[in-house]
C-alpha cells in the first residue's frame, strides 16, 4: 500500500471520528500514530502534551443579523432529519412539534414582540425582550492534529453553527426573540480551561443556555448543569447516574451507555448463552460504573461470565503489561467471546495482544465509548483479523450516506455540521414549546415532552421526565473492510472504501 494511500484512508478516518466525542477522536489519532511509528508512551502522555500545546482560546461570533445568511459547503446535504426542522416555518416539525418560525405573523424577531401580539419581557437569566443568550463552545483539535500528523478536517465550525442560528433568526427566530449566539473554541484535553469557561457562562455572564455539538465532557458538563442551573444539550454521553446528577438541566443527544449496555445484552443473549464469554473492563471509575449496570443485565437474561471481569489499568502503559495475564487467562478458560467495557486505547492494547498472541475471540461492541464506530478505522488500518464482520448495533446513522445513490468520498457529511444541525434546532424547538415565558424551568420542561424529533445523526430524539437521553432506536451494522468490493459502490460506480454493512434497521432498544 502507498503512502499516499495510508494518508488518504488516515484523514478519510479522522473526518468521521469528527462527529465522535474528544476522547475518541483524541485517542483514535494517538492509535494511528502507534500503528505507524510505534510511540504508545508518547501517546500515554497526551493528555499533558495536549495541555501545553494550546496557549490560548479563542471567542467567535456575537449576535447574527436577522436575514443574514452564512453560506456553508454542502449544508443542504448535512440535515438528514433535522431538515425537518428547516423545511417549515408555518408547520409542524418532526412528530407534531412546532416549529420555529413567526407562522406566517408578519412579526419582526427582536422587535420585543411576539407572534402573538403579546409584549416580551426579560424572563430569566440570558433572556431579555428582544435575545437570547446562547453559548456554542467547539473544540480545538489543533494541537491534536499537529502531534500526530493527521489532518483534523475541513469543517469550519463556527460557519455552520452561524448558518443554522441565522437561519433561526430569519425565520422569526423563537417566538419574537433572537438567538444571541456565543462561539467559543475551547482545548478539550484543559480541565482548568474548561471550568474557566464554564464559570465564565454561568456566574460572570448572563447566558440562558449551552448548546454542545460532541465535546463538553465528563465533570465540565456537570459543572454546567449541576453547579450552574444552566440548560446543556450535548452528544457526549456516560452512564444515568450523570442525567441524574445533572437534572433537570442536562440533556444528551447520544445514547445513555445503561441503555447502550442492556440493549448489546439483549441482542446478544443467544452468543452469550452459547459461548464462554468474558468481561473486559478498565479501572476507570465511569467504567468500572458501568460494569455494575452490565452486570445486572446480564443477571436479568440469565448469563454468567466464564471467569470474573478482567481489567485493563486506565494508564495505557500500564493495561499494555496487563495485557498478556489477561489473555492467559481468557485463553485458559477458553473464551470465545468477549465484551468489551473500555476506553479507546484499552481496547488498541487488547486487539494487540490479540495480534501477537494469534487469538482471536469474538467482540461484542456497540455504542459505549463510540467502538463500533472506531473500529472501522482499527479494522482496515492493522486488525482485520480481529474486527472484519464483527457485528453490533448503534443509535447512530452508521452506513448512511447523505447522496441516497450512494456512497462518496467525502465523509465531511456526518462529521460535526450535521450534529449542530441537529442539537442547535433541537435547542430552538424546546425553546419555542417553552412558550414566551421563556425561563430554564418552562425549556426544561418543554424538553421532558419533545417526542420523535427528527435527528441528523440518528433517526430521532426522544425525551420524558426520566428519559434524558434522546436516542432509543438501534440497527445492527457490520464492520467491513471492503476486499471482497460487498460495500455499496460509490455515487461515481467506484468502488467504496471500508464500510459499516446495514445489516437490521432501526428498531426500538431491547431490554432484558
Amino acid at each position: 500500500m502507498t503512502s499516499t494511500r495510508w494518508t488518504v484512508r488516515l484523514r478519510r478516518q479522522w473526518r468521521l471520528f469528527g462527529a465522535e466525542p474528544p476522547v475518541v477522536r483524541i485517542t483514535a489519532a494517538g492509535a494511528a500514530l502507534v500503528l505507524l511509528v510505534g510511540v504508545l508512551a508518547a501517546v500515554g502522555q497526551r493528555n499533558d502534551g495536549g495541555r501545553q500545546a494550546v496557549a490560548s482560546r479563542g471567542r467567535a461570533g456575537a449576535s447574527a443579523s436577522p436575514g443574514t445568511k452564512v453560506t456553508v459547503p454542502g449544508a443542504t446535504s448535512t440535515t438528514a432529519g433535522a431538515g425537518d426542522a428547516l423545511a417549515g416555518a408555518s408547520g409542524s416539525g418532526p412528530g407534531g412539534v412546532g416549529v420555529p418560525g413567526d407562522g406566517g405573523s408578519g412579526v419582526q424577531a427582536g422587535t420585543g414582540v411576539a407572534p402573538d401580539g403579546s409584549p416580551l419581557t426579560a424572563s430569566d437569566r440570558g433572556v431579555s425582550a428582544t435575545k437570547i443568550k446562547v453559548v456554542f463552545p467547539y473544540a480545538d483539535l489543533g494541537p491534536i492534529g499537529a502531534a500526530t500528523g493527521l489532518d483534523p478536517g475541513s469543517e469550519d465550525e463556527p460557519t455552520a453553527i452561524m448558518a443554522y442560528v441565522n437561519d433561526i433568526n430569519s425565520r422569526g427566530g423563537i417566538n419574537g426573540r433572537l438567538i444571541d449566539p456565543e462561539i467559543v473554541k475551547y482545548n478539550p484535553l484543559d480541565d482548568a480551561e474548561m471550568r474557566a469557561d464554564c464559570k465564565d457562562w454561568t456566574e460572570s455572564q448572563e447566558v440562558f443556555a449551552v448548546v454542545d455539538s460532541y465535546g463538553w465532557h465528563d465533570d465540565h458538563q456537570l459543572c454546567i448543569t449541576q453547579e450552574g442551573h444552566t440548560p446543556l444539550i450535548s452528544k457526549w454521553t456516560t452512564v444515568t447516574d450523570w442525567t441524574n446528577r445533572g437534572n433537570p438541566y442536562l440533556w444528551w443527544t447520544g445514547p445513555d451507555a445503561v441503555e447502550v449496555l442492556d440493549n448489546l445484552v439483549a441482542t446478544s443473549v443467544d452468543t452469550l448463552r452459547n459461548n464462554k464469554f468474558a468481561v473486559l473492563v478498565s479501572d476507570r471509575a465511569s467504567d468500572t460504573l458501568a460494569l455494575q449496570y452490565l452486570e445486572q443485565s446480564l443477571d436479568r437474561a440469565g448469563v454468567h461470565e466464564a471467569i470474573a471481569p478482567q481489567t485493563l489499568s486506565f494508564t495505557p502503559g500500564v493495561a499494555a503489561g496487563q495485557a498478556q495475564s489477561v489473555y492467559l487467562q481468557l485463553k485458559a478458560a477458553d473464551v470465545k467471546v468477549v465484551l468489551p467495557v473500555l476506553p479507546f486505547l484499552q481496547l488498541v492494547t487488547w486487539l494487540q495482544e490479540e495480534d501477537s498472541q494469534n487469538y482471536f475471540p469474538k467482540l461484542l461492541l456497540s455504542d459505549y465509548e463510540s467502538e463500533i464506530q472506531a473500529m472501522l478505522g482499527m479494522a482496515e488500518l492493522k486488525y482485520k483479523r480481529e474486527l472484519q464482520n464483527t457485528v453490533g448495533p448503534t443509535a447512530f446513522r452508521l452506513g448512511d450516506n447523505e447522496d441516497p445513490t450512494g456512497y462518496t468520498d467525502d465523509l465531511e457529511g456526518p462529521g460535526s455540521a450535521m450534529t449542530w444541525c441537529q442539537n442547535i434546532y433541537l435547542f430552538a424547538q424546546a425553546a419555542t414549546m417553552a412558550g414566551n415565558n421563556l425561563t430554564r424551568d418552562s425549556f426544561d420542561n418543554a424538553m421532558s415532552q419533545i417526542q420523535g424529533f427528527g435527528g441528523s445523526i440518528v433517526p430521532d430524539l426522544t425525551f420524558g421526565p426520566t428519559m434524558r437521553a434522546g436516542p432509543h432506536n438501534y440497527r445492527t451494522v457490520q464492520i467491513h473492510v471492503n476486499h471482497d468490493k460487498a460495500c455499496p459502490l460509490k455515487k461515481d460506480g467506484g468502488d467504496q472504501g471500508s464500510c459499516w454493512l446495514i445489516l437490521n434497521d432501526f428498531v426500538p432498544a431491547a431490554h432484558t
